[in-house]
């Protein structure tokens, strides 16, 4: 399997579109945007991009697959954690840490422990959400915890 490369540009599209679909509910159509991106190998300029394209996939497969919407115990809904897991592995690269990079940082282990705490993981989300207010100090985690 080739390599296909991811530009910060790309990255900041598919962010921004993905956002509106997300606003809007359009969950056919957020995975209609996804599809050409999926099954294929990514390279990424660098640890931040890497960990943003994550986060948006976490972000759009738990709303598309939500808890609302499949059983728990799905492949589906696991879709989302692997995601957050991997662009959490991502943005933790990142040596000496930046504003922005603890920013995102902060959103996917807030985001990771809520999908965690949807499926019922309720100790395993508390280290992420802890974590979260610790990068950002973003009240939003204690509130899900």
């Amino acid at each position: 399997m080739s390599k296909t490369t991811l530009e910060s540009r790309a990255i900041q599209d598919l962010s921004s579109k993905a956002d509106k679909l997300l606003i809007a509910k359009e969950h056919d159509k957020l995975k209609e945007l996804l599809e050409p991106f999926l099954g294929i190998e990514h390279s990424f300029d660098n640890c931040f991009d890497e960990a943003h394209y994550h986060y948006i996939l976490g972000n759009c497969f738990q709303a598309i697959y939500g808890h609302q919407k499949s059983d728990w115990f799905s492949t589906e809904v696991g879709k989302s954690v692997t995601s957050y897991r991997k662009a959490l592995h991502a943005v933790q690269k990142i040596n000496p840490p930046t504003n922005n990079s603890l920013y995102l940082q902060g959103c996917i282990e807030t985001n990771l422990g809520n999908c965690l705490s949807s499926q019922g993981r309720v100790f395993c989300c508390i280290p992420f959400w802890d974590s979260a207010y610790r990068c950002t100090k973003n009240p939003i985690s204690l509130i899900s915890k």
